[in-house]
Protein backbone atom coordinates (compact mmCIF):
# COMPACT_ATOMS: atom_id res chain seq x y z
CA UNK A 1 0.00 0.00 0.00
CA UNK A 2 0.73 3.26 -0.62
CA UNK A 3 0.56 6.41 1.37
CA UNK A 4 -1.19 9.10 -0.14
CA UNK A 5 -0.43 13.01 0.86
CA UNK A 6 -3.09 15.22 2.48
CA UNK A 7 -4.69 17.71 -0.16
CA UNK A 8 -3.60 21.37 0.87
CA UNK A 9 -6.39 24.28 0.36
CA UNK A 10 -5.81 27.70 0.53
CA UNK A 11 -8.85 29.90 2.24
CA UNK A 12 -9.39 33.41 2.52
CA UNK A 13 -12.10 34.95 4.20
CA UNK A 14 -13.73 37.97 3.58
CA UNK A 15 -13.36 37.14 -0.37
CA UNK A 16 -12.73 41.00 -1.38
CA UNK A 17 -12.03 44.24 1.09
CA UNK A 18 -13.48 47.84 0.84
CA UNK A 19 -11.87 51.21 2.60
CA UNK A 20 -13.69 54.54 2.49
CA UNK A 21 -11.53 57.47 3.70
CA UNK A 22 -10.70 61.36 3.50
CA UNK A 23 -7.73 62.63 1.24
CA UNK A 24 -4.42 61.82 3.21
CA UNK A 25 -6.77 60.14 6.03
CA UNK A 26 -6.06 57.23 7.88
CA UNK A 27 -8.28 54.55 6.86
CA UNK A 28 -8.49 51.47 9.54
CA UNK A 29 -6.88 48.49 8.66
CA UNK A 30 -9.12 45.23 7.96
CA UNK A 31 -8.41 41.67 8.49
CA UNK A 32 -8.38 38.50 5.93
CA UNK A 33 -8.25 35.41 7.82
CA UNK A 34 -6.36 32.42 6.25
CA UNK A 35 -6.98 28.87 6.79
CA UNK A 36 -5.78 25.73 4.91
CA UNK A 37 -8.95 24.22 4.25
CA UNK A 38 -7.48 20.44 3.46
CA UNK A 39 -4.81 18.85 5.83
CA UNK A 40 -1.15 18.65 6.16
CA UNK A 41 0.20 22.08 6.68
CA UNK A 42 -0.09 25.29 4.71
CA UNK A 43 2.51 28.20 4.15
CA UNK A 44 1.65 31.24 2.85
CA UNK A 45 2.64 34.30 1.28
CA UNK A 46 0.91 37.78 0.60
CA UNK A 47 1.76 40.84 -1.47
CA UNK A 48 -0.24 43.71 -3.36
CA UNK A 49 -1.13 44.99 -6.57
CA UNK A 50 -0.84 48.00 -5.71
CA UNK A 51 1.42 50.79 -3.91
CA UNK A 52 -1.26 51.98 -1.58
CA UNK A 53 -2.01 48.55 -0.17
CA UNK A 54 0.03 47.60 3.09
CA UNK A 55 0.16 43.83 4.10
CA UNK A 56 1.31 42.42 7.36
CA UNK A 57 3.02 39.96 7.79
CA UNK A 58 4.02 39.20 4.42
CA UNK A 59 3.91 35.55 5.24
CA UNK A 60 2.81 32.67 7.63
CA UNK A 61 1.79 29.58 8.36
CA UNK A 62 -2.00 28.42 8.59
CA UNK A 63 -4.40 29.57 10.20
CA UNK A 64 -3.30 33.03 10.53
CA UNK A 65 -4.61 37.12 10.01
CA UNK A 66 -3.12 38.93 7.46
CA UNK A 67 -3.59 42.65 8.21
CA UNK A 68 -4.46 44.72 5.16
CA UNK A 69 -4.45 48.57 4.94
CA UNK A 70 -4.59 51.19 2.31
CA UNK A 71 -2.40 54.57 2.94
CA UNK A 72 -4.37 57.55 0.90
CA UNK A 73 -1.16 59.57 0.84
CA UNK A 74 0.08 61.29 -2.56
CA UNK A 75 -3.29 59.59 -3.97
CA UNK A 76 -5.60 62.39 -5.96
CA UNK A 77 -9.10 62.91 -4.86
CA UNK A 78 -10.38 63.46 -8.56
CA UNK A 79 -10.08 59.85 -9.00
CA UNK A 80 -12.04 59.04 -6.29
CA UNK A 81 -12.18 55.35 -6.52
CA UNK A 82 -8.97 52.62 -6.31
CA UNK A 83 -8.89 49.21 -7.34
CA UNK A 84 -6.38 46.62 -6.67
CA UNK A 85 -5.74 43.43 -4.89
CA UNK A 86 -4.03 41.24 -2.76
CA UNK A 87 -2.80 37.68 -3.78
CA UNK A 88 -2.01 34.82 -1.78
CA UNK A 89 -0.41 32.30 -2.22
CA UNK A 90 0.32 28.72 -0.58
CA UNK A 91 3.01 26.09 -2.19
CA UNK A 92 1.11 22.55 -2.69
CA UNK A 93 -2.12 24.14 -1.99
CA UNK A 94 -4.45 23.24 -5.02
CA UNK A 95 -6.39 26.40 -5.17
CA UNK A 96 -3.40 28.37 -4.94
CA UNK A 97 -3.07 32.07 -5.40
CA UNK A 98 -6.38 33.27 -4.78
CA UNK A 99 -7.14 37.32 -4.84
CA UNK A 100 -8.71 39.49 -3.61
CA UNK A 101 -10.40 42.65 -5.03
CA UNK A 102 -9.43 45.63 -2.66
CA UNK A 103 -11.24 48.79 -3.19
CA UNK A 104 -10.66 52.09 -2.11
CA UNK A 105 -12.65 55.16 -2.35
CA UNK A 106 -11.42 58.51 -1.84
CA UNK A 107 -13.82 60.91 -0.11
CA UNK A 108 -12.85 64.05 -2.15
CA UNK A 109 -14.05 66.46 0.64
CA UNK A 110 -14.80 66.65 4.27
CA UNK A 111 -18.43 66.17 4.68
CA UNK A 112 -19.19 68.22 7.76
CA UNK A 113 -17.19 71.19 8.96
CA UNK A 114 -18.07 72.35 12.32
CA UNK A 115 -16.92 75.91 14.32
CA UNK A 116 -14.66 75.01 17.08
CA UNK A 117 -13.28 78.02 17.95
CA UNK A 118 -12.38 81.94 16.85
CA UNK A 119 -15.44 83.12 14.98
CA UNK A 120 -17.07 86.49 15.77
CA UNK A 121 -14.03 87.74 17.33
CA UNK A 122 -13.08 91.24 17.22
CA UNK A 123 -9.43 92.91 18.75
CA UNK A 124 -7.71 95.95 18.68
CA UNK A 125 -6.08 97.41 15.10
CA UNK A 126 -2.35 95.65 15.06
CA UNK A 127 -2.89 93.03 17.62
CA UNK A 128 -3.69 89.41 17.66
CA UNK A 129 -7.34 87.74 18.12
CA UNK A 130 -7.76 86.24 21.63
CA UNK A 131 -8.83 82.61 20.11
CA UNK A 132 -7.76 80.66 16.91
CA UNK A 133 -9.37 80.22 13.93
CA UNK A 134 -10.57 76.29 13.99
CA UNK A 135 -12.54 73.98 12.35
CA UNK A 136 -13.41 70.38 12.60
CA UNK A 137 -13.94 68.36 9.13
CA UNK A 138 -15.31 64.97 9.22
CA UNK A 139 -16.14 62.18 6.85
CA UNK A 140 -19.16 60.98 6.29
CA UNK A 141 -18.52 58.24 8.76
CA UNK A 142 -17.70 60.95 11.51
CA UNK A 143 -13.79 60.23 11.46
CA UNK A 144 -11.64 63.06 11.43
CA UNK A 145 -10.99 64.43 7.44
CA UNK A 146 -6.94 65.03 7.24
CA UNK A 147 -5.50 66.43 4.36
CA UNK A 148 -8.78 69.16 3.30
CA UNK A 149 -8.07 72.67 2.43
CA UNK A 150 -9.82 75.24 4.65
CA UNK A 151 -10.26 78.97 3.50
CA UNK A 152 -10.91 81.78 6.23
CA UNK A 153 -12.64 85.38 5.25
CA UNK A 154 -12.97 87.98 6.61
CA UNK A 155 -16.70 88.56 6.15
CA UNK A 156 -16.46 92.51 7.32
CA UNK A 157 -14.52 95.32 9.49
CA UNK A 158 -16.06 97.64 12.07
CA UNK A 159 -16.72 100.94 10.20
CA UNK A 160 -14.16 103.49 9.98
CA UNK A 161 -11.58 100.49 9.94
CA UNK A 162 -9.30 99.87 7.00
CA UNK A 163 -6.34 97.45 6.46
CA UNK A 164 -7.87 94.34 8.63
CA UNK A 165 -6.90 91.14 7.66
CA UNK A 166 -5.60 87.43 8.42
CA UNK A 167 -2.61 86.16 8.28
CA UNK A 168 -3.10 82.83 6.95
CA UNK A 169 -6.15 82.10 4.93
CA UNK A 170 -6.14 78.79 3.59
CA UNK A 171 -4.96 75.96 6.27
CA UNK A 172 -4.82 71.69 5.49
CA UNK A 173 -6.43 70.14 8.51
CA UNK A 174 -4.65 67.14 10.42
CA UNK A 175 -6.09 64.29 12.00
Amino acid sequence: ATATQPVIGLGIMPPGLAFEEALNGPAPAQSVVISNVGGGALNWTASASQPWITVSPAGGAAPSTLVVGVNTAGLAASAIRYEGTITISATGATNSPQTAPVALTILPFASGLAKASGDNQSAAINTALGQPLVVKATTGTGTPAAGVQVKFVQLSQPAGATGASLSVTTFPTDS
